[in-house]
């Protein structure tokens, strides 16, 4: 063997022995790129891999609540429930009226017949800006005869303004407005001509007045319809 044939030996064997060793040291180390132990790959199949967050489903517009605390009339304060609405009325009816009719502030307590407060306060969503009238008179039934009252005075109206009393005499405000009176004597009542025409607020007062002290609940409810 020559000295050519040597080297090329000894160089030959030098890179089979390099090639062997980087072999086990990637054996060693399983880590190293491009290889993976079989528990190893087992873990990474195992461990949850990030997905893509759902896109959120566009929700309804939330319902506000039931009434607008600062709202001052009836239909802007009082909301209808989620999915009704309110019916279109006339604008000079008594319906438009009602819906339009002013209110106090938010958190204004309620007042009985005499202005005293009442014992529950928590009862109400809204108070009418209604005006009583001196006394005892005005209480239930005839706050509701006042709101009709109110209603026809406003748009002079006055052959509608009639309300009945308890023994069935119909009092009409355009008889009132002429200047005559009722004369009460005992159960019998009569129209008298006593005043000078006119109907200022005044006499609008004074006539509800007569109508508080003598009708009630129940004559109010025989002239009222039944709604069915």
């Amino acid at each position: 063997m020559n000295y050519k044939t040597t080297v090329f030996l000894s160089i030959a064997l030098g890179a089979v022995l390099l090639i062997a060793a980087i072999a086990g040291m990637r054996y060693m180390n399983p880590a190293s790129e491009g290889y993976r132990s079989s528990f190893e790959t087992a873990k990474v199949q195992a461990t949850p891999q990030p997905t893509q967050a759902a896109t959120p489903k566009p929700t309804e517009e939330p319902f506000t609540g039931f009434y607008d605390t600062e709202a001052m009339t009836l239909k802007e304060r009082i909301h209808t429930p989620e999915g009704f609405h309110r019916e279109e009325v006339e604008e000079d009816s008594f319906a438009a009226f009602l819906e339009n009719y002013a209110l106090y502030k938010d958190g204004k307590k309620v007042k009985l017949y005499d202005k005293s407060l009442k014992q529950n306060q928590d009862a109400h969503v809204a108070v009418l800006k209604m005006k009583l009238v001196e006394g005892d008179l005005q209480q239930c039934a005839d706050s509701i005869i006042r709101l009709y009252a109110e209603y026809f005075y406003q748009n002079k109206m006055y052959d509608k303004m009639n309300f009945h009393l308890v023994n069935g005499f119909a009092c009409e405000f355009s008889k009132w407005a002429e200047g005559m009176r009722v004369a009460v004597s005992g159960s019998s009542t009569t129209w008298t001509q006593s005043a000078s025409a006119n109907d200022d607020e005044a006499v609008f007062e004074k006539y509800l007045r007569f109508v508080f002290a003598y009708a009630s609940t129940i004559s109010l409810s025989d002239e009222s319809k039944k709604i069915k």
